[in-house]
């Protein structure tokens, strides 16, 4: 569901040159505006994001013994979308 609903942002936000992406808790949470080239490093995060999660899909359903490698997959995919994530807000306008 979650890799759904990341699949859809990216959809939507090469459509339309924008996305708004959330940052912080429930308290002190914020939210970044990207438009035009800034959706760059945010978009691909999403794209590593989807990668990460399809990967925790497809071992559920591998019967093969090669757990290690989605692991390995959902790890780095997962952990560079993380730190571009993080990168791509220096680029963000904060609303």
């Amino acid at each position: 569901m979650l890799a759904c609903i990341c699949i859809a942002t990216s959809i939507y936000a090469l459509i339309n040159q924008h996305l708004v992406l959330p940052y912080g808790g429930k308290r002190r949470g914020s939210f970044y505006y990207f438009d035009g080239y800034e959706i760059t490093l945010p978009l691909i995060s999403l794209v590593l994001a989807i990668i990460g999660l399809l990967a925790a899909f497809t071992d559920h359903y591998d019967d093969r013994e090669n757990e290690h490698v989605y692991r390995a997959i959902r790890r780095y995919s997962l952990g560079l979308a993380y730190l571009l994530y993080m990168i791509g807000l220096a680029f963000g306008h904060r609303l």
